[in-house]
């Protein structure tokens, strides 16, 4: 009769061993997915706003003037984005338009006019990378 008992407690204590196995491994997959999820919805997000820093950083230097300004119809933290149409004018002097689209801050929103100067950063390997780095200390507001 013991060895019954023994044999019946063992079996009970390997199926709850390959329970745990179970459930780790369907621990491991959902929270692998899960993470996959958030790097392939995060990660160009993420990549966006690093690249955007970077320029910020190494970019060449550039002034840009507004030539046209729309509201894309976005809101961002209850801020509108802005497709904006700048005139770029390089180190070199080179001139060239690029349309991008920005969300101003909101103490700079006022100064965001047709006319106005902004900074930005040019990447030296790609001329329509650009990063706005604000409204230049030069521009005033546009004569009417």
């Amino acid at each position: 009769m013991s060895n019954k008992v023994a044999t019946h407690r063992e079996n009970d204590r390997d199926q709850r061993a390959q329970r745990t196995k179970k459930a780790r491994y369907v621990e491991t997959v959902v929270w692998s997915t899960v993470a996959l999820a958030l790097t392939a919805f995060a990660g160009p997000v993420l990549y966006g706003k690093l690249h955007h820093v970077f320029l910020l950083e190494t970019g060449q230097s550039a002034t840009a003037t507004i030539m046209q300004l729309h509201d894309t119809g976005h809101r961002y933290n209850d801020h509108p984005e802005m497709r904006i149409l700048l005139q770029l004018r390089g180190e070199a002097g080179d001139a060239y338009q690029i349309s991008v689209d920005h969300v101003p801050p909101p103490f700079d929103r006022p100064g965001y006019e047709v006319g106005a100067v902004l900074d930005v950063r040019v990447d030296p390997e790609d001329r329509n990378e650009i990063a706005i780095a604000g409204l230049s200390a030069s521009s005033g507001p546009p004569a009417r």
